[in-house]
């Protein structure tokens, strides 16, 4: 792939530094030490990236662009959207597993979020046979290089980096946050898990010579978990409920991955706290005490239920619910109600307050940019309206993907509710779902890989559950329980509480099949 001769003048000012030949490696160890001490050399490495999807292709684009020797591999068979060049080879259908890399002459492994360290997968061998001299790092690594290369040449405020984490509710915060600078006149960069990838979305900066003002990263555990360097400015993880245990194996795995996201091998961010959730608040607090109590005392905190004098958000609790702004003197400023806004949901109050309080650290016009909120859309797939009537409302929620993501959308309608669940569970306990729907009139109906399991515990707990074999198949049955609610306001809400992958490409296609099928369901009532 030939540079890009329209960013050349642009990026050649700071990129006479990065990474190259690693040899001169001595403590693996410390692999943050090393890794900047990689920079420092002349960009001629021979790079392996491990995992041809959207983030290794980034890499691959980028390390290419750089002058690297770049080895892509895939475990798959299949085609590279990549152009020819003389410094790329492409290995497809590899297996990890036994992937020599002793007689590689590689240097340095970028490794994919999609492949987990913690199991017995081709990445967790590589990983146990690198050579001192060899360095794995992330997509996240790389970019953070890039982006302190950036701000040591420029005495510009540009660059500034917010990142989100957590278990549910990244997308739709960071597309409120990106909405609420942009309302005061910054440029905003939404990039990471929610699209574009972080180095596509650099490269695309850099060709344009317009660097944003604030970089909004929405950040996996997936993409946290193995990164070495990272040095945000604000930070915050929404929630933490289980889920991905088929990738981190252990829950301590996966919360340790999303500590990260405040910064690494320390923090470095200004973290974002909801009061209201003290186990997680207390899990954070370790990540920065003793090692920097001062930057977590520059936290800012908000809250949905206590009045405590530190919050600077929250909601009021009068007859019609506002979200208020409270001052250094403890004052409460009113500024927007709850029924002004189209997200639906206590969980989406709660994600609001996150993008107040993660804007507000960057411009403190809380008035302004609060505005973007009242603009705001719900996203396709989180508790999306597709159908509404006086006696009926079909809600596509395919993004929930895990269990708490199911139980905030019930949570969010009255009873009577049709719930449709199913796919591949991930290894997630039940408890949670099942603890929610007892006392309530919701009927369920399950389909996919891990419907037995799914069935088992709600029948454990004489919960109302019927499996499907598939979306036809639920159609069937949806047109006799709509006959018996015909009378009621009913919701039928596709929430399914597990990953896509096992009946379709993923989370979006799964919606569209559910709203197709619910498509014919009613062309098929009209000529009943």
């Amino acid at each position: 792939m030939e540079r890009n001769s329209s960013c050349c003048s642009l990026l050649d000012h700071y990129y006479d530094v990065g990474i190259g030949r690693i040899s001169n490696i001595e403590d693996k160890v410390n692999l943050v030490k090393s890794l900047l001490d990689i920079q420092r050399a002349s960009f001629n490495a021979n790079a392996l990236v491990l995992g041809a999807g959207i983030s290794g292709l980034a890499c691959t684009r980028w390390l290419l662009y750089r002058g690297c020797k770049v080895t892509l591999t895939d475990s798959r068979s299949l085609d590279i959207p990549l152009e020819q060049s003389a410094e790329l080879s492409i290995e497809t259908g590899v297996n990890f597993r036994s992937l020599d890399i002793h007689h590689s002459n590689v240097d340095l492994i970028v490794t994919s979020p999609g492949l987990s360290p913690f199991d017995n997968s081709g990445l967790k061998n590589i990983i146990n046979k690198t050579k001192n001299n060899i360095l794995a790092v992330t997509e996240i690594d790389l970019f953070d290089f890039e982006i302190n290369q950036l701000r040591d040449g420029s005495k510009s405020e540009k660059n500034k980096i917010i990142a989100v984490t957590g278990t549910n509710g990244k997308t739709s915060v960071v597309n409120l946050v990106k909405d609420q600078i942009s309302e005061i006149g910054l440029d905003a960069q939404m990039a990471g898990n929610v699209g574009p990838s972080l180095l596509e979305a650099l490269f695309e900066r850099a060709k344009k010579n317009c660097f944003p003002d604030v970089w909004v990263l929405e950040l996996s555990s997936f993409q946290l978990a193995l990164t070495n360097k990272f040095s945000p400015d604000i930070a915050c993880i929404l929630n933490v409920s289980e889920d991905h245990l088929d990738w981190h194996k252990t829950k301590s795995n996966y919360l340790e991955s999303k500590l990260k996201v405040f910064g690494i091998p320390k923090p470095t961010a200004v973290p974002i706290i909801f009061e209201d959730d003290q186990p997680l608040k207390k899990n954070i607090s370790k990540r920065f005490i003793p090692e920097d109590k001062i930057l977590f005392n520059s936290r800012i905190t908000f809250s949905k239920l206590t009045n405590d004098s530190k919050t600077i958000f929250g909601i009021s609790h009068d007859h019609e619910g506002k979200f208020f702004f409270k001052n250094e003197n403890n004052v409460k400023n009113s500024f927007i109600n709850l029924s002004e806004i189209e997200l639906a949901g206590e969980h989406n109050f709660v994600n609001i307050l996150f993008s107040f309080s993660l804007t507000y650290a960057v411009n403190d016009n809380y008035k302004k940019f609060s505005k973007a909120v009242l603009k705001f859309k719900t996203l396709s797939h989180r508790l999306e309206n597709v159908y509404s009537s006086d006696l009926l409302n079909i809600i596509d929620d395919s993004k929930a993907t895990n269990t708490s993501a199911t139980v905030a959308a019930l949570n969010s309608f009255n009873d009577p509710i049709i719930l449709v669940l199913g796919g591949d569970l991930k290894g997630q306990c039940l408890g949670e779902l099942t603890n929610s729907i007892e006392e309530r009139n919701i009927i369920s109906f399950v389909f996919g890989k891990d419907k037995k399991l799914i069935f088992d515990a709600f029948s454990e707990k004489n919960l109302s559950i019927q499996t499907v074999n598939d979306l036809n198949d639920l159609m069937i049955e949806l047109r006799k329980k709509m006959v018996k609610f015909s009378e009621q306001k009913l919701t039928i809400l596709f929430s399914p509480a597990c990953s896509s992958t096992d009946m379709f490409k993923n989370y979006v296609h799964r919606a569209q099949e559910f709203r197709k099928a619910i498509k014919v369901l009613f062309e098929e009532g009209k000529h009943a």
